[in-house]
C-alpha cells in the first residue's frame, strides 16, 4: 500500500459556495438603495436650501423711532435718523434664539473692524427688557438695542418672520441687503462701508 502524504492530497477540497441569486441580488439591492438616497439627499438640499432673503422695502428708505436699551442699560429714545450718513446693520435676534448668540461673536468683530467707518450696529432684540438687560450685564454689546413693543412693531412692519434677520442701510437711509443673519450679508457690509467712505 503506497500512501502519497503531500499537503494537497491529506486535506480534503472544500465544497464549492452555493450560489444563490440572493447573493447577486443583495449587491445590486444595494446599489439601488445607495443611489436611491443619493437622489433623495440631494432633492432634500434642493428644497432646504436657504433661499436669498429679498424685501418688498428692498431700494426704500427705512425710517423707523423707538425705544433702545443703551450699553449701560439706561432707557433712551431712538431715531434712526439721526444714524443719516452713516451705514446702519439692524440685527434682529433674541437671547433665546440659538443661531442669533451663535453669531454674536462674528458680529462683534465685524463691528470691532468698522466701527470707524461710520458704521452703527442696531440691535432689535424680541427679549423683556429684564432678559436683555441680563443677558447685556454678561455679554457686553456696544450697540443700542431696541426692545419691547417697538421691536415687535419693527418685526411686523419690516415683515420679520425669523430670526436672526439683518437689515443693511447704506448712508442715505435706504435698504441695500436682507440677510438670514450678518454673515449672509458679510461682503454687502464690508464693500459699502469701505467703498463709502
Amino acid at each position: 500500500m503506497t500512501s502519497d502524504l503531500s499537503p494537497a492530497s491529506s486535506t480534503p477540497p472544500l465544497p464549492p459556495l452555493p450560489q444563490s441569486p440572493a447573493n447577486g441580488f443583495g449587491i445590486r439591492r444595494t446599489l439601488y438603495y445607495l443611489a436611491g438616497l443619493m437622489i433623495v439627499l440631494l432633492v432634500m438640499v434642493l428644497v432646504l436650501a436657504p433661499e436669498p432673503v429679498s424685501s418688498k422695502f428692498m431700494g426704500q428708505r427705512i425710517t423707523f423711532r423707538g425705544v433702545s436699551l443703551s450699553m449701560d442699560s439706561g432707557i433712551k429714545g431712538f431715531d434712526l435718523e439721526s444714524h443719516r450718513g452713516k451705514v446702519v446693520l439692524i440685527n434682529f435676534w433674541a437671547t433665546f434664539c440659538p443661531y442669533c448668540l451663535e453669531e454674536m461673536p462674528h458680529l462683534q468683530r465685524i463691528y470691532t473692524d468698522l466701527k470707524h467707518d461710520d458704521f452703527v450696529v442696531i440691535g432689535v432684540s424680541s427679549d423683556r427688557r429684564d432678559r436683555l438687560e441680563g443677558f447685556l450685564t454678561e455679554q457686553s454689546q456696544p450697540w443700542d438695542n431696541i426692545f419691547g413693543n417697538d421691536a415687535g412693531r419693527l418685526g411686523r412692519k419690516f415683515d420679520v418672520n425669523t430670526i436672526p434677520r439683518a437689515f443693511l442701510i447704506n448712508r442715505e437711509g435706504v435698504l441695500v441687503a436682507v440677510g438670514n443673519g450678518v454673515e449672509s450679508i458679510q461682503n454687502e457690509i464690508y464693500a459699502l462701508v469701505r467703498n463709502d467712505s
